[in-house]
């Protein structure tokens, strides 16, 4: 099976750990799903930065969910589906599944504040110069 792997903008920012761990772990129950159940033939997996979100994506050209399991219903999902949804809750987020003709997309959307910080202030500075350029990092909301 071929994946392919996007990550939008390319210089992405690291988020708060729990962050990372959530979305790795989705990513990686989603792919296995993939490889065990779809029959597909590519996967494909997005990451992207969005306004006051992160949104990861994994979509597969396999077969398509049971529309129970694609609701998410829960006397009709199975561990996996069950984790990621926990997984994406635990953060503040959402978690998504549906069919995309052919295959399946699973889609989860988590919320984020951007805080930019100084790395030190003008007092900070012994030296007498500007303080160097913001970083950014990422929390969850809420």
């Amino acid at each position: 099976m071929k994946s392919n792997f996007d990550v939008q903008p390319q210089s992405f920012p690291r988020l708060a750990p729990e962050i990372e761990t959530a979305i790795f772990c989705i990513i990686q129950e989603a792919l296995s799903n993939v490889f065990r159940h779809s029959g597909a033939t590519s996967s494909w997996v997005v990451l992207s930065q969005e306004e006051n979100r992160v949104v990861a994506m994994v979509r597969d050209n396999g077969k398509e969910l049971p529309d129970e399991t694609a609701e998410l219903r829960p006397d009709r999902t199975g561990v996996g589906l069950g984790g990621m949804r926990e997984r994406a809750r635990h953060v503040g987020g959402n978690l998504r599944v549906s069919n995309a003709d052919p295959g399946t997309l699973v889609e989860v959307v988590i919320p984020v504040v951007a805080q930019h910080r100084k790395q030190r202030t003008l007092s900070q500075r012994a030296d007498g110069r500007q303080p160097e350029a913001s970083s950014l990092s990422v929390h969850p909301v809420g």
